[in-house]
């Protein structure tokens, strides 16, 4: 089949939707014939290229206005109309607003959705909701990456999906450092506060992994207050890094989904009932630790530093060696093929 994927960016290896579209790409390719439509991000990025898997083009919106960006979205495809109508199945990953005036010029074009997380950090808007809802309506059938959608943006999911992960062998890295890692930007929402509160309280080497705009409020505390913390900035695939530590300190899927494969002890933060809902309503909620205060993150690492729970750690990895990309893959395959 020729299929269209409709995404913000295509940066492969950065993680998120980026990753999870690289990755099921490539086993997809095996089968159907691809195209990727994406935002430029940079102008260094090229507006066109040939990926072994998939033909990739990507919107130049340099000096455009946030207020306008749709309309020089809408203006670019309207230019490669011919991209979508030659195309058998369109899949939108989140930005459904692109596709809305060819959902009516092409009305009986199979179109698909992928939700993938929620907009900032709190609650979800009327007008969030409106659009979530909407795109719902007007798609023949989405993948919910969680089942929090359902709850917060009152959407039924065709398909839910946590994500996946590449398999890694038991015995790889068994030897750990008594310290924690952090992956994820820097900001509030992601609980980097709390955290090294918690490093310093605990004496707790902590590596922090990202960027983000709490990076020189960051290193001012760790500096001020002799946090044994490191910052490395944003380092693509760092989840490789994982199995050295004992603890991780990361709350979104992916991440997560990595350090149930490394056998490492996730403690997962979260700050709004959203993010609440968007754990604990995940099958892998029993086997992380949830907090929401560095009180919290101190308590919750102590009892694993007294009672290593290795028959929790030993659950958690062998329920993520089976979110592959092959099985994430394949419920693609499977929505596609549904009766319109």
């Amino acid at each position: 089949m020729k299929i269209i994927f409709l995404t913000r960016l295509y940066l492969p290896h950065i993680g998120g939707v980026e990753k999870h579209i690289f990755e099921i790409s490539k086993i997809l390719a095996k089968n159907n014939q691809l195209t990727i439509i994406a935002e430029q991000d940079n102008p260094s990025e090229p507006e066109y290229e040939k990926a072994p898997f998939a033909e990739i083009y990507r919107i130049p919106l340099g000096g455009v206005g946030e207020s306008a960006k749709k309309f020089t979205i809408w203006s670019w495809l309207f230019k490669h109309l011919d991209l979508i109508k030659s195309a058998e199945i369109v899949h939108i990953h989140d930005v459904f607003f692109w596709y809305l005036p060819f959902r009516f010029l092409f009305p009986n074009k199979k179109v698909f959705i992928t939700f993938h997380g929620y907009e900032g950090s709190q609650p979800p808007t009327l007008i969030q909701k409106f659009w979530h809802q909407l795109a719902a309506k007007l798609t023949s059938g989405n993948i919910c990456i969680g089942d929090f959608h359902q709850r917060w943006y009152g959407i039924k999911p065709t398909l839910v999906s946590y994500g996946a992960v590449y398999p890694v062998s038991q015995t790889k890295h068994r030897i750990r450092k008594e310290a924690a890692i952090f992956i994820g930007r820097l900001d509030r929402d992601t609980g980097i506060v709390d955290y090294l509160e918690a490093s310093r309280q605990l004496r707790l080497p902590l590596d922090v992994y990202g960027d983000g705009p709490l990076l020189s409020a960051c290193q001012l505390f760790v500096q001020s207050n002799r946090v044994p913390a490191r910052f490395y900035g944003f380092v693509p695939d760092s989840a490789n890094f994982i199995p050295g530590y004992k603890y991780a300190f990361i709350s979104r899927y992916l991440g997560i989904l990595e350090a149930l494969a490394a056998h490492t002890s996730i403690i997962a933060h979260f700050d709004s009932p959203i993010k609440k809902d968007y754990l604990a309503l995940a099958p892998f909620a029993q086997f992380i630790h949830l907090v929401n205060s560095s009180p919290a993150i101190v308590a919750t690492v102590a009892k694993i530093r007294d009672n290593y729970p290795t028959a929790l750690i030993r659950a958690g990895y062998i329920w993520s060696q089976g979110q592959t990309w092959a099985k994430l893959a394949d419920q693609y395959q499977s929505l596609w093929t549904l009766p319109k």
